[in-house]
């Protein structure tokens, strides 16, 4: 008898220990404040001003696999944040009418995040006719970060077995106190949420059916007054490097073979592609290596390495505020380029 009163504490104390774990994890699930719990939602609305940070790459995959039954999705921009700024409708002038285009972007992205994306369209047995590959220099030496809630991979595009540590990954960012008072009383949070830092504002104009993000008013903006959007105090934030600076080797083993991989994909779908290369502000450029890599793997023809194409890598209005994002119609003009063949600037 005692041994049962005893057993009967234990069990009450441990659940009461529990009691305040159960609650955080249920409000964790009925809020779900990052949209990686219940049917996938957009991250953000028309008329909305602040949305929490989310996981572009997770948004990519979940809005493709939304709008493919309907779209026929059969073509596809893969890359960083800063392939965004490519738009459908301009890749769509170089294609043949039949193309159908997603954008499958990830913030941070690299070479794995993309072979993997491919590799799932391939297991889904969606067509990847066309590509448009926007490949940074600083992508080469990236590696996965699944330990941020912002850049972990989508498990269905690395394993099953990932969805318990993807989910633990959300769930400890979600403790954050701001999150937290979010989740408790969601039209008081604001002050709070930006203070940490946890929302972002000046929010893209969306196309949702094909996952397509670009800045309207300030493109708008550029176009009819750019004195309005370059003005001295943005321009002067911006650091130039009088002389560019190639970034060390990237390309080892192990690179390597997911670019080959990539490649091997391209040549059993038969795609069409294009591997870009953009300029940055900063003029941190493509090391001369990694170039004649990329162009081995994937063909002279198919590479265009602009990341020290000086009309643009010189001039500070050739970008948002991010000085690594071009702005759409300096994008536009490198993919006409590309399709125009020549080749991106002579290399020596």
């Amino acid at each position: 008898m005692e041994n049962k009163k005893t057993l009967t504490r234990f069990i009450v104390r441990t659940l009461l220990a529990a009691l305040p774990v159960l609650v955080f994890v249920i409000l964790y699930v009925v809020s779900d404040p990052f949209g990686v719990v219940h049917t996938y939602r957009p991250p953000y609305t028309p008329g909305d001003t602040l949305a929490i940070n989310f996981n572009a790459g997770y948004v990519s995959i979940e809005s493709y696999r939304k709008h493919n039954p309907e779209r026929h999705f059969n073509a596809f921009i893969l890359g960083s944040s800063m392939s965004q700024n490519y738009k459908a409708e301009w890749w769509e002038e170089h294609l043949p009418d039949d193309a159908s285009v997603c954008h499958l972007d990830a913030s941070m992205e690299t070479v794995e995040g993309i072979r993997n994306k491919l590799l799932l369209l391939e297991r889904d047995g969606t067509p990847v006719r066309y590509a448009l590959v926007v490949i940074e220099e600083e992508m080469l030496h990236r590696i996965p970060d699944e330990n941020s809630h912002l850049f972990a991979q989508h498990p269905a595009t690395t394993s099953p077995w990932q969805w318990a540590p993807f989910h633990l990954t959300f769930f400890k960012a979600f403790k954050q106190p701001a999150l937290v008072e979010h989740a408790i009383a969601p039209h008081h949070s604001a002050q709070a949420l930006l203070e940490a830092k946890l929302v972002s504002g000046d929010l893209p104009h969306r196309i949702e059916d094909i996952n397509e993000s670009y800045y309207a008013e300030f493109d708008s903006l550029i176009t009819t007054n750019p004195d309005a959007f370059f003005t001295p105090e943005r321009l002067a934030k911006r650091r130039f490097r009088e002389l560019p600076r190639p970034l060390r080797p990237a390309i080892g083993a192990e690179l390597r073979a997911q670019l080959t991989e990539i490649k091997a994909l391209f040549d059993r779908q038969s795609t069409e592609y294009l591997i870009l290369i953009p300029p940055r502000y900063q003029r941190v450029t493509l090391n001369p290596y990694d170039r004649c890599s990329l162009q081995e793997i994937f063909g002279s023809r198919n590479v265009f390495d602009f990341s020290d194409y000086a009309p643009m890598a010189n001039d500070p209005r050739c970008y948002y505020d991010n000085p690594a994002h071009l702005i759409s119609a300096k994008c536009k003009q490198l993919l006409d380029s590309a399709y125009a063949r020549p080749i991106a600037p002579p290399r020596p």
